[in-house]
């Protein structure tokens, strides 16, 4: 929970997965109630520049995953980034060596394989830098201001909202 209270933007990665979606859940409801663990110890609410949902694993073959992705979609709305990293085999190759499609130089499959999947990678990533450039811009113009400012997005507003039907994937 460290990491969580020390993030300026909050990302959470998210396969299109009937498995994996149980799982987020899972992760939102255990975020909401370390949030309201934090409040209720010292009246913190934790506010972040950003929280962003980024679709991994996407293999558009597979039938559940347009279901899932429009469930994302619907309980996301705007945290949902537009770039994804889809499924490849060069990207479950890395993975069975605990490496990235950054550090494979051989593949059983063509080299044009693996720069494609450092393209798509690239291209998700891409997203993040935007997004970071985006918020030290905001920043500068502040002159001085604090990182959590008027743009900051409260989680514990969020989740409030999720309770009461609002647009979070634990209630779609």
């Amino acid at each position: 929970s460290t990491a969580v209270f020390a993030a300026d933007h909050l990302v959470v990665t998210v396969p299109p997965s009937n498995l994996d979606l149980a799982s987020s859940v899972i992760f939102w409801s255990l975020l909401r109630d370390v949030m309201e663990q934090a409040l209720k110890a010292d009246g913190h609410v934790k506010r972040w520049e950003g929280v962003h949902v980024l679709q991994t694993r996407v293999d558009d073959t597979d039938k559940s995953t347009h279901f899932i992705r429009k469930l994302l979609a619907m309980g996301c709305e705007d945290w949902l980034l537009p770039d994804t990293i889809p499924a490849t085999r060069v990207a479950t190759t890395a993975a069975s060596e605990f490496a990235t499609v950054y550090d494979i130089e051989r593949y059983e499959g063509s080299y044009r394989s693996i720069k494609r999947a450092r393209e798509l990678f690239d291209k998700a990533y891409s997203q993040f830098a935007q997004i970071l450039n985006d918020t030290w811009d905001a920043w500068e113009s502040e002159a001085g201001a604090a990182p959590a400012a008027q743009n900051s997005v409260s989680v514990m507003a969020e989740m409030a909202d999720d309770e009461s039907g609002g647009r979070h994937v634990v209630a779609a």
